[in-house]
């Protein structure tokens, strides 16, 4: 069982790194589910198992980078953002700029609210509560990322805790 995900991992890894390597070359409406497939090596029925769209394995790749990031710096808490985590995501981010200019060219900024959000949402509890805090969490926290983005990583991942400290204690 174990090799088997480790497998189902893999394959979902090449097609995510297949579009990243295309989306180098032409917009994401511009690739086929075929050129994908060409050059991650695996079939359309492999892909279409997988994903039901070509965004899909882009969100899972912004995960597993994130928990490979985490897993490298000893980040206890993955699935939301603090004050013990939060300077980490920040470096994380920084650490990825290149893949995130890429994405940001293409019109592609909505991966990453995705992938905070599907993160996110996993911890949506029992109560109301709980579900309307994490996903005004997910959005805010993706609405600061995004602003970062744009104005080109200025801000250190220091300064972005510290922008965040005075936004909260607002």
């Amino acid at each position: 069982m174990a090799n088997s995900i480790k497998v189902t991992e893999f394959l979902k890894e090449c097609i995510a790194d297949a579009i990243l390597k295309l989306l180098e070359e032409k917009p994401l409406e511009k690739i086929t589910v075929p050129e994908i497939c060409e050059i991650s090596g695996v079939g359309r029925a492999t892909y279409f198992r997988y994903f039901k769209s070509k965004t899909e394995p882009i969100v899972y790749k912004l995960g597993k980078l994130w928990d490979k990031w985490a897993d490298e710096h000893n980040v206890a808490v993955r699935n939301k953002f603090d004050a013990e985590n939060g300077r980490t995501y920040f470096e994380y981010q920084l650490s990825k700029k290149d893949m995130t200019l890429l994405l940001y060219r293409r019109g592609l900024q909505m991966v990453y609210f995705e992938s905070i959000y599907k993160r996110m949402s996993q911890q949506c509890g029992e109560t109301p509560f709980e579900c309307y805090s994490n996903s005004f969490y997910a959005y805010g926290l993706y609405g600061i990322l995004d602003e970062w983005i744009k104005r080109g990583f200025h801000e250190t991942p220091d300064e972005m805790m510290e922008i965040i400290k005075k936004i909260t204690e607002k």
